[in-house]
């Protein structure tokens, strides 16, 4: 059955696959590779590649452990420079400049974060899905046409973190300066083709700066378009 499922998502430790046509793609790998590999039933074969964004370890702990195990990683030099791995199946990608892995076809897009960082728009050759994966970033510059499925970050809202970082301006301004805060994802979100959408769900709430229900009431009220917010074993049938 063609899903979407998360593993995980936040500062804890971030993977979602995307099942198509029994073929599976990894979106971020920020958990052991033994976990990871429990989260997909142990179907290596099913595995088209993993995406990864950024190099920070929530997204990307499990590259060491997924290319020693046969597993294309797709990410930019930097994520494979601060791992420090160096394997046949690690793929260098370049934003802007589109790859395929398996019946996906990728266009990774350059995103504004504390370390070099990229999202993707994703479509299935077979089925024509188009899926579009934004996390850890403060500002989108693109808007994208004919989208089916988006997983977009939505990490705090300006209020509550002023609230509980209000003497601590140094951490609150790493995170203005690097997550999506609300108000900037519902304007993406109002300035962007939904027509086509199917499914739209939040990921990377941080656990101290956001609100779920009151993310998922604002934005649905906004877009007039039902929202899911990210939890551990969420599963979006395609």
């Amino acid at each position: 059955m063609n899903k979407i499922k998360v593993m995980g998502t936040g500062s804890s430790g971030n993977c979602y696959s995307l099942e198509i046509n029994n073929e599976i793609l990894l979106l971020d790998a920020g958990f052991q590779y033994k976990k990871i590999l429990k989260f997909i039933n142990y179907n290596l074969e099913k595995i088209s590649g993993c995406l990864i964004s950024h190099e920070h370890r929530d997204h990307s702990k499990g590259v060491k452990g997924l290319v020693e195990n046969g597993i294309n990683v797709f990410a930019l030099k930097s994520v494979f420079n601060s791992l420090e791995v160096k394997n046949h199946r690690c793929k260098e990608i370049t934003a802007q400049k589109r790859f395929t892995a398996g019946n996906f076809t990728i266009l990774p897009f350059n995103l504004e974060h504390d370390v070099e960082n990229i999202g993707f728009l994703i479509k299935h050759n077979f089925s024509g899905k188009k899926i579009l994966y934004i996390t850890d970033t403060y500002y989108c510059k693109y808007r994208f046409k004919g989208v089916n499925h988006i997983l977009i970050e939505c990490n705090y809202s300006k209020e509550i973190l002023n609230e509980n970082l209000k003497d601590k301006m140094f951490l609150r301004n790493r995170v203005v300066q690097s997550h999506f805060e609300l108000s900037n994802v519902i304007e993406f979100l109002k300035a962007s083709d939904l027509s086509k959408l199917e499914s739209l769900t939040l990921v990377h709430l941080s656990s101290a700066n956001s609100d779920s229900e009151l993310f998922k009431r604002e934005v649905e009220k906004s877009i007039g378009f039902p929202v899911n917010i990210a939890v551990e074993g969420l599963e979006i049938y395609l």
